[in-house]
């Protein structure tokens, strides 16, 4: 399932953190707003691993799960495009 990540951080040091992270686990969509293709249980340790990096008094993430029927319903307008994520192995 796709999961979009966003958030709102007050520190700079934090939110270089948070990026960092989650650039690590998904694509940048937006300054603020990541896709990531997870299961539940993923999506949710990531969400955690945020939550100890921020300050939840100043602070907040969302994370969205959408599903196949949603993201064939996103729509974009301007410069950025809404990046299809395609499955891949290592070998």
């Amino acid at each position: 399932m796709r999961y979009m990540y966003c958030y709102d951080i007050s520190n700079a040091k934090r939110l270089r953190t948070i990026a960092k992270v989650l650039k690590q686990k998904g694509i940048r969509i937006q300054r603020s707003f990541f896709i990531c293709d997870f299961d539940y249980v993923k999506a949710i340790e990531l969400l955690n691993e945020i939550k100890d990096i921020m300050n939840v008094h100043k602070d907040s993430i969302f994370m969205y799960g959408t599903c196949d029927a949603c993201q064939s319903k996103v729509s974009s307008i301007g410069d950025g495009a809404f990046q299809v994520l395609e499955d891949f192995r290592i070998i």
